[in-house]
């Protein structure tokens, strides 16, 4: 699950690029502990995948006060805005990748770049 290039550009040009570098460190933290959540729930030794992390911090975006500050500045009321915003964040820490596994240290953990 990735954005393609029209999502891209529609949240480029509303300005969540901003978004997303004006709070990275919460959009960051909203990811690992999606990542962490998700983990706790895939099998052992089977490989996460990048949409469920996707629907993990879904909510968390939707509840986010800056997000909904985003959307009522730029008057956005289409619902997709969610879903491509978690992608958006998700791509930005795991760009184009497999989500493996979560390292036992705390780390971000291991990636495998998509075929």
């Amino acid at each position: 699950m990735s954005l393609d290039t029209y999502e891209l550009h529609k949240l480029v040009g509303k300005g969540f690029d901003a978004l997303y570098k004006d709070h990275d460190a919460k959009w960051k933290a909203v990811v690992e502990k999606a990542v962490e959540g998700v983990r706790a729930c895939v099998g052992a030794g089977q490989p996460m995948k990048a949409g469920d992390v996707v629907a993990a911090v879904e909510h968390g975006i939707k509840i986010s006060k800056e997000f909904e500050d985003h959307l009522a500045e730029k008057k956005l009321t289409q619902l997709y805005w969610v879903k491509w915003f978690a992608e958006y964040i998700v791509e930005q820490i795991y760009p184009h990748a497999e989500i493996k596994n979560h390292d036992a240290t705390g780390g971000a953990g291991h990636v495998q770049q998509a075929n």
